[in-house]
């Protein structure tokens, strides 16, 4: 099975991003928001089963919650860096890898204003750092990408 989750702060066009992918490699698409299961291996890797080996485009999944939970001040389905890394390595077993969207910081401004949540831009900023922080620890167990979104807006011409 092939597993390919797009991860990166709000406004860098992962859901886009990720449901073409998924159209184009006739792939199921997952979504996450804020977990609803108890632990990180319900959460992140079980939904998994129901796919039956067929590839997976994941729009959100583990990265963020490193991010979120430190964020808005709610705990985390991992209890460390080390619980979030063993998530990586049995993810990275199933052949998954991260594609890490940016996007310039006046680019999200102008999506956060269209979408009226401009009052998010400096945590949506924040996140993005973050988010790019991340790809190094998370590269360590899995395949990372980081991909400037405006690039594949270009590549797919997208406007």
């Amino acid at each position: 099975m092939s597993i390919v989750i797009i991860e990166g702060a709000d406004g860098t066009g992962k859901t886009r991003y990720a449901r073409a992918l998924a159209k184009d490699n006739k792939a199921g698409y997952q979504h996450k928001n804020k977990p609803t299961r108890d632990t990180w291996l319900d959460e992140y890797v079980t939904p998994f089963d129901r796919f039956a080996g067929r590839p997976v485009v994941c729009d959100r999944w583990h990265v963020g919650e490193m991010i979120w939970p430190v964020l808005f001040q709610r705990a985390s389905l991992f209890a460390d860096r080390a619980d979030y890394e063993k998530c990586c390595q049995v993810l990275a077993g199933m052949n998954a890898r991260v594609e890490i969207l940016y996007r310039d910081p006046s680019d999200i401004k102008v999506t956060l204003t269209k979408r009226g949540e401009i009052d998010q831009l400096d945590t949506v900023l924040r996140s993005q750092d973050m988010f790019l922080e991340l790809a190094s620890i998370t590269s360590h167990h899995m395949p990372v990408r980081v991909v400037d979104s405006n690039h594949i807006y270009e590549e797919r011409g997208w406007r």
